[in-house]
């Protein structure tokens, strides 16, 4: 979990990461895609 300091979800934090793919949205209604990281 992404903390602030006082100890609160740091909502920005979280949607920096799973803008970036890092965080896996476990309610999307098609499969996972395995993407590969050295692809570019």
């Amino acid at each position: 979990m992404i903390m602030t300091s006082s100890g609160k979800l740091s909502r920005a934090r979280v949607k920096e990461k799973f803008l970036a793919g890092a965080i896996i949205d476990l309610q999307a209604s098609e499969p996972l895609k395995v993407v590969s990281r050295d692809a570019g």
